[in-house]
């Protein structure tokens, strides 16, 4: 069953959906598509490219994906940034292998500020910081009368491994609620500290892939180490069976 409105494609008598079929698609670094060194043009229509004008912040095109060093490599949406904050929804789809050790820490989207972040603690644990006055690297709870939230969420043992290619699928609801898949199965997140699941702080901004706010060498910029190889982004809520034929269409696309 497609989701509602989506047109069928078929391959090898096999219908599928891919993500320009679904409504509200808002980025698309669709794998091997115009994409380069220097950057990975979108693939939603909305013109939402991300690049790196600096060569020695640049990492490697490999496998129609781009290859970070975990040092200092990481790409900048260049305008018209959306704000996974507040109480707006969102699907984001990314397809990704980690590198290195299993308990570094890769950021996955960076915003506006050091205080805005998504981003993988280790193997068991994501971080999904919302402006406070707060680093995230300091691990400090949100101080009271603050409209940020640092939402930690902790998972099995050896969820989000190294040296494996994973799809990692996350919803947000507009109250706060997330949910978690890992190659299309659902996976407990479970929260740590008070009503931590619930984010309806102020700003996430999807500016930066693959580092905290400045972009720089700092080790605290928690540089993502290893291989983006897509990324698809709605700016609303799927739900069942369109988070289904996205995962199918990732899972067969990448033989996961």
């Amino acid at each position: 069953m497609l989701g509602i409105g989506s047109p069928a494609h078929f391959k090898n008598n096999i219908t599928y959906v891919v993500p320009s079929d679904l409504a509200n698609l808002s980025i698309w670094l669709q794998n091997n598509t115009l994409v380069g060194a220097a950057g990975w043009e979108d693939n939603s229509g909305n013109n939402r490219d991300i690049s790196q004008p600096e060569v020695g912040f640049r990492g490697v095109a490999i496998e129609g994906g781009l290859k970070l060093d975990g040092a200092d490599n990481h790409y900048n949406w260049a305008s018209s940034y959306l704000d996974m904050g507040g109480a707006q929804d969102f699907t984001l789809f990314v397809v990704f292998q980690r590198d290195g050790a299993a308990s570094d820490s890769n950021t996955i989207i960076g915003g506006d500020t050091q205080n805005q972040a998504f981003f993988i603690d280790d193997e068991e644990t994501i971080r999904f910081q919302t402006d406070n006055n707060d680093s995230v690297v300091s691990g400090a709870a949100v101080p009271t009368g603050q409209n940020g939230v640092n939402s930690l969420f902790k998972f099995p043992t050896d969820t989000w491994v190294v040296n494996e290619k994973i799809i990692m699928t996350v919803t947000k609801s507009s109250s706060g609620g997330f949910k978690w898949l890992k190659n299309g199965d659902e996976v407990s997140g479970i929260e740590s500290g008070a009503g931590n699941t619930i984010n309806i702080g102020q700003n996430l901004k999807i500016k930066h892939l693959g580092a905290l706010d400045d972009g720089t060498d700092n080790p605290n910029d928690l540089h993502f180490h290893g291989t983006f190889h897509e990324l698809i982004y709605y700016n609303t809520l799927l739900h069942s069976i369109a988070l289904e034929n996205i995962n199918n269409y990732l899972r067969n696309k990448f033989a996961i």
